[in-house]
């Protein structure tokens, strides 16, 4: 079940990494029936991400003109704050929509619309369990009235679940998180032969902005072209390093070696100073390394049609900037594809898909993939999005259109490789002073 966005588009940038846990525990003793029983207890209320050992004030308000107010409740040295509504308080208020404000001092950090579900019991024992309420309204200037009508919550489950947890998402020009942040940290000791951390890797060098990069055959990596490609236009200047399934800092956290690119392939139209639906629709590249990998295992590309893969549920694997360096994390399981207007450009050319997955400077270019048949397939490039379509619930990846694959397969098979010469594609060759000798892995 995917946790609703919660954005902010008024949130204070001092306080832009909050995000509200509201976590409605069911305390005291349940009837042992199979009618679901409501819970006479009080609601806890944690917010994290402000700053620590702070004094915060908070604001409750309802529909029916019900005001609570909190005043210099002070964060801990994580900067976390727990709050818990009396029981006849939370009698009051549960199950009704409420406007909360946050503030600090005179400055206010938000105004949110939240609901306190009432909890019920568990069905089969007293052991809390958890899912999420999706809230579509955002309190920030329209009559409380009329947002406390928009404010509905669904998908909770009475009598199963009594934990409701709310996220707050994040999203910046670089940094993208929908609502909760639902990234897993992969393998911490090895990836090598482990599917699918091994057919990942990142990329470091002059040549790049450092990104994620998918490994689709013995020697090329399919990432996005604004990893070498500028603003203005020009590729990077500077070698390129690739590390297939790193998974932390250090020589012997790269199981496969260190690889240097030979060549970079990104489309002809391809403009890195356009941010256009359309432009970013192209925002794919080829990497070619001077040597295969060896023991490397790829993961395979393909088009599929929209109707099948729009009904699959997308993963992403890559490496955040937000994270510990050469950490690789993957995103998925609760992600969803969400139609558009540009998953089908120019009669396959090129297509932009919409998509929910969390990304953060770094991960561009790692892949959106599907279960095919039972096999991994690469079906986008994730490319991140601009804050505004964050705030819209949706990321970018630009994707494996007919045209669009076809032209990777060419990029494969430029010579010596093949005998491919595609004239829609732009081609960097790297200088053979920026290639050095691959580094094995440690033994």
């Amino acid at each position: 079940m995917r946790p609703i966005t919660f954005t902010f588009p008024h949130f204070s940038r001092r306080h832009s990494f909050l995000w509200l846990l509201l976590a409605v525990l069911a305390l005291g003793p349940f009837a042992a029936t199979a009618r679901a029983q409501e819970c006479a207890t009080g609601s806890d209320l944690q917010f994290r991400g402000l700053d620590p050992m702070t004094p915060y004030g908070m604001d409750l308000t309802t529909p029916e003109g019900l005001s609570i107010h909190y005043e210099n409740s002070v964060t801990d040295s994580d900067g976390n704050l727990h709050l818990t509504l009396p029981e006849g308080v939370f009698k009051e208020v549960k199950n009704h929509p409420i406007q909360l404000i946050l503030s600090q001092g005179e400055e206010v950090v938000g105004t949110y619309g939240v609901t306190l579900a009432a909890h019920l019991p568990p069905a089969d024992n007293n052991e809390p369990k958890t899912t999420t309420a999706s809230l579509d309204s955002i309190f920030d200037e329209s009559p409380l009235e009329q947002a406390m009508e928009e404010a509905t919550p669904s998908n909770l489950e009475p009598g199963t679940d009594n934990i409701v947890v709310l996220c707050f998402g994040f999203c910046s020009a670089s940094q993208q998180i929908i609502g909760c942040d639902n990234r897993v940290q992969g393998p911490t000791t090895s990836t090598a032969g482990n599917s699918p951390w091994q057919m990942v890797g990142s990329f470091s060098g002059g040549g790049t902005v450092g990104c994620s990069g998918t490994l689709i055959g013995p020697k090329h990596v399919l990432t996005a072209a604004h990893c070498f490609v500028k603003p203005d236009d020009d590729f990077r200047s500077g070698e390129i390093r690739f590390r297939l399934g790193q998974y932390n800092t250090g020589f012997c956290s790269r199981p496969y070696g260190t690889h240097w690119a030979e060549r970079i392939f990104v489309p002809q139209a391809y403009d890195g100073n356009d941010p256009s639906p359309e432009n970013k629709a192209l925002d794919w590249a080829v990497v070619e390394l001077a040597n295969p990998i060896p023991g490397s295992t790829s993961m395979d590309y393909e088009y599929i049609n929209w109707v099948t893969v729009s009904g699959k549920t997308p993963y992403s694997i890559g490496y955040p900037g937000d994270k510990n360096t050469g950490t690789i994390w993957q995103t998925g399981n609760s992600n969803q594809f969400i139609g558009g207007a540009y998953q089908w450009l120019d009669g396959g050319d090129k297509g932009l898909m919409y998509v929910t997955t969390d990304g953060v400077g770094g991960q561009s270019g790692s892949p959106i993939y599907v279960f095919h048949n039972g096999v991994r397939k690469v079906v986008g490039v994730f490319i991140g999005a601009p804050a505004s379509e964050c705030l819209a619930g949706r990321t970018w990846a630009s994707r494996l259109t007919t045209g669009t694959t076809a032209r990777i397969t060419n990029a494969t098979l430029y010579p010596p490789n093949g005998n491919v010469f595609d004239f829609s594609l732009r081609v960097r060759s790297i200088p053979n002073n920026q290639i050095q000798p691959d580094q094995a892995p440690c033994n």
